[in-house]
C-alpha cells in the first residue's frame, strides 16, 4: 500500500499513538537564525550561527492539553528549560520524520509541558538524518575504539583542565582542539605537571551527535567504519561544540545497542561510562547544562512570551 501523507493534518493521532507505545520526541533549543517553518525564511535577518545544536530524546507521556515530556538530562541530572525557550521537535513515525516549533509552558520535577503545535511538517528523505530540513546542525564527534576506559582518565582530566585556561592568543586548550582534528591518535598534551601517557586507542572516525539521553548519547555512523566501531566494547568520543566551548568534550561510552537505518548508516546507543572516573560525570552534566543555558542568554535563541 502507498505511504499515507495523512500525518501532517492528523498530528494529534500520531502523537497519541507515540504515547501508546511509549515513544519518544526529540526536542533541540531553537536558535533566533532558524528558519521558519511556515515562511521558510529566518527568523531574524543575521548571518546564521555555527554553534551546534544538541537534540534530546524525551519520553512523550501526554498530548492533551499540553504536550508533556520527560525532562531532559545528560549523565544522570536533569537540564532546565526556563518557561517560554523557543523548541524544535521532531517525531519519527516509521522511515518519516516531522517536525514542528513549541515553547515550554512550565516544568516540575519530572516534567516539562510544552505548547502543542497548530501545524508539522514533514521533512525531507533526500536530506541527510533529515535534520537538516528541520534546521538543525547536529555536532561532531570524533570516535576511537578503546579496551579500557582507565586509560583514558588522565586525558579527560587534561582536555578539562585545558579548557579552562585563559589568555591571550593561542591558549593550549584551542592548540589541543586543532591538532586533534585530525582521525589518528590524539596528540599528548604537556602540562606544568608534565606529560601525559594516551589513552590506548585503535583507528579514529568521524559521527555524528543524533541525541542525548539521561544515561548517554545516539550517534550516526557510516556504514564503512561498522568494523572500527565493532573493535572494542568502548568508545572513547571528542564531542566539538566549538567555538562556544574551548576544546571538545571528551568522555568514554560505551556500546548498548545499534541498528542500520535505511541509508545504511549505523544508529548506535552509547551508555557513559564514568565508573572508572565518577568526578567526570558532574563535568560532563555541567558542561552540557551551560551550553544549553548560553543558548538561550546570548540570543542565539529567544524566549517568547
Amino acid at each position: 500500500m502507498p505511504a499515507t501523507r495523512s500525518r501532517g493534518e492528523n498530528w494529534k493521532t500520531s502523537l497519541a499513538q507515540i504515547v501508546e507505545r511509549g515513544g519518544c520526541l526529540e526536542l533541540a533549543v531553537r536558535r533566533a537564525d532558524e528558519e521558519c517553518p511556515a515562511s521558510g525564511q529566518q527568523s531574524q535577518a543575521q548571518s546564521p550561527s555555527p554553534v551546534a545544536d544538541l537534540l534530546w530524546r524525551v519520553k512523550l507521556a501526554r498530548v492533551e492539553p499540553v504536550l508533556t515530556v520527560e525532562r531532559p538530562a545528560a549523565a544522570g541530572k536533569a537540564i532546565s528549560l526556563q518557561n517560554g525557550t523557543p523548541l524544535t521537535v521532531s517525531m519519527c513515525i516509521g522511515q518519516n520524520r516531522w517536525k514542528f516549533h513549541s515553547a515550554v509552558k512550565g516544568s516540575d520535577d519530572r516534567f516539562v509541558y510544552l505548547q502543542s503545535p497548530e501545524t508539522v511538517q514533514r521533512c525531507s528523505r533526500r536530506e541527510f538524518l533529515r535534520a537538516e530540513t528541520a534546521g538543525l546542525r547536529l555536532p561532531e564527534v570524533r570516535c576511537w575504539p578503546i579496551r579500557d576506559p582507565m586509560t583514558a582518565v588522565p586525558f579527560e582530566i587534561a582536555f578539562r583542565t585545558l579548557g579552562a585556561l585563559g589568555g591571550n592568543g593561542q591558549t593550549d586548550a584551542e592548540r589541543v582542539a586543532e591538532t586533534s582534528s585530525g582521525l589518528g591518535t590524539p596528540p599528548a598534551s604537556e602540562l606544568a605537571q608534565g606529560s601525559l601517557c594516551l589513552p590506548q586507542l585503535g583507528p579514529g572516525f568521524v559521527a555524528r551527535l543524533l541525541n542525548i539521553s539521561g544515561g548517554g548519547v545516539g550517534l550516526i555512523v557510516d556504514h564503512s567504519n561498522s568494523m572500527l566501531l565493532d573493535s572494542a566494547p568502548f568508545l572513547w568520543m571528542q564531542i566539538d561544540l566549538r567555538p562556544e566551548l574551548r576544546t571538545p568534550l571528551a568522555v568514554t561510552a560505551r556500546r548498548a545497542h545499534q541498528h542500520m537505518d535505511a541509508g545504511q548508516n549505523i544508529c548506535v546507543g552509547l551508555a557513559f561510562e564514568f565508573t572508572c572516573h565518577p568526578e567526570h560525570q558532574k563535568y560532563v552534566n555541567l558542561t552540557l547544562a551551560a551550553y544549553v543555558d548560553g543558548l538561550i542568554r546570548s540570543g542565539k535563541s529567544q524566549l517568547v512570551a
